[in-house]
């Protein structure tokens, strides 16, 4: 897992520091959040590398473990000729689906 040392947050979600703060990341967690003010004293307590990469937030917020889990709209037609003609190596614009229920752009004028 990575380490990395980001310096200069702004805001640290989920965690009341005073700013411009400091956070190390060792094998992939969040280890220290931190004053840069203290930012040395925590290091020496952290068993991490040497020489810690860092990354200048530049005054920005961090929001530590974060994961975009976001969602993208169901279509809203049935596809399976569309992909049955790519698989046979089939352009979109080379076949022409009996119903056009699979049509690409006709599903996405649906979806909106």
């Amino acid at each position: 897992m990575a380490d990395l040392l980001v310096r200069r947050a702004g805001k640290v979600f989920g965690v009341d520091v005073t700013t411009p703060a400091a956070v190390a990341i060792a094998g992939g967690r969040v280890v220290a959040v931190v004053p840069e003010p203290g930012l040395g004293d925590a290091l020496k307590k952290i068993d991490g590398p040497a020489d810690w990469p860092e990354l200048d937030a530049e005054g920005r917020a961090v929001i530590p473990g974060f994961v975009d889990a976001h969602t993208h709209l169901v279509f809203a037609g049935d596809r399976a000729e569309e992909f049955e003609a790519r698989l046979a190596g089939r352009a979109y614009d080379t076949w022409d689906p009996i119903d056009g229920s699979s049509d690409p752009r006709r599903i996405v004028r649906r979806t909106r």
